[in-house]
């Protein structure tokens, strides 16, 4: 059996996701204008995406969704702990600094 999300482990991947965006180091801020811009390509940078050719026969990388009727629990998990490890290494930040932060970002 598929074990039910949890709304507030979902809640808490959004926190990460504002935490690392109120964080950015200068350099990245122009890649993301905004948050969603990097939930997306956490996502992909996570591994979680799937591929298609667009008109010019590219491969691009679309992020999978997180919706809680496309992704498991188990799935939603792994990729949470992926893009804890990348924000933590994107910001410059032990994951122990980033866990307690996020409890202000909630």
């Amino acid at each position: 059996t598929v074990s039910q999300r949890n709304y507030e482990f979902h809640k808490k991947f959004f926190a990460l996701i504002r935490l690392a965006f109120h964080n950015l180091p200068e350099n990245l801020e122009p890649y993301f204008p905004t948050q969603e811009d990097l939930r997306e390509e956490l996502i992909k940078a996570a591994g979680f995406y799937t591929t298609h050719k667009n008109f010019n026969g590219d491969t691009v990388k679309r992020a999978e969704s997180i919706s809680f009727d496309k992704m498991s629990a188990e799935r939603f998990e792994k990729l949470y702990n992926k893009v804890l490890d990348l924000v933590c290494r994107m910001i410059g930040v032990p994951q122990s600094k980033v866990m307690d932060q996020l409890m202000n970002f909630m």
